[in-house]
């Protein structure tokens, strides 16, 4: 891994994905203040696998710990390929970026269903959590996808074996992240037991993986 000198200028789609990401967060944060006043002093925070709350915490933090936390990952995607800039980094720049727009969504999503709940709004914790990690599988099987065309692309049809092996391991892990999404997806349609639609598909995943880079070999 050669760490690269110089500063590349960023592209367009790449300030674009930074700032939808920034935008996000900045909803997250306006979100959080707007319902703040309306809250109880005591908030839920925490569901157990049968949708059934069982954490709670002091309505500052409850409220404003996921937008904090949302805002230091959306950082970390932004400023890894900047301060740790090798080739493979530079390569998937735009990469980190969408990965920071999706986490950041997902945070905001999660956040929106918290609010809610606090105010008298309870939706079905189980629906919601297959719906948005199934959402999240299925944006990183295309932010997979799009390596691998980057991947395919840069080779220009000379590729070598270490190439082939890393342009395999993306689409299995693109196709495996595709089939759980699914998987977690359907899950919604029976709320008691959607936390296995997650869980079980997750733990067979290295497997899935494994076989998926097997075939595609």
């Amino acid at each position: 891994m050669v760490r690269l000198k110089g500063e590349k200028k960023l592209s367009r789609s790449g300030k674009v994905f930074i700032f939808i990401a920034f935008a996000i967060l900045l909803v997250t944060f306006a979100l959080s203040i707007f319902f703040y006043p309306r809250l109880p002093q005591v908030i839920a925070t925490h569901w157990n696998a049968f949708g059934e709350v069982d954490g709670f915490m002091q309505k500052f933090w409850g409220v404003f710990i996921l937008p904090i936390f949302s805002s230091a990952i959306t950082l970390f995607f932004i400023l890894v390929p900047k301060v740790f800039r090798t080739k493979e980094s530079e390569k998937f720049r735009e990469t980190y970026y969408k990965m920071a727009i999706v986490l950041s969504l997902l945070f905001l999503l999660v956040q929106i269903h918290t609010l809610l709940w606090n105010i008298g709004t309870k939706l079905n914790a189980n629906v919601f959590i297959s719906l948005t990690l199934g959402g999240l599988l299925m944006s990183f099987a295309l932010i997979f996808d799009d390596m691998g065309k980057r991947i395919k692309n840069e080779t220009k049809g000379d590729i070598t074996f270490l190439e082939c092996y890393d342009l395999n391991s993306v689409r299995a892990v693109s196709l495996t992240f595709k089939v759980i999404g699914i998987i977690a997806i359907l899950g919604a349609f029976f709320p008691r037991y959607s936390v296995w639609f997650v869980v079980i598909p997750l733990m067979f995943s290295p497997f899935l993986i494994a076989l998926f880079i097997s075939i595609k070999s």
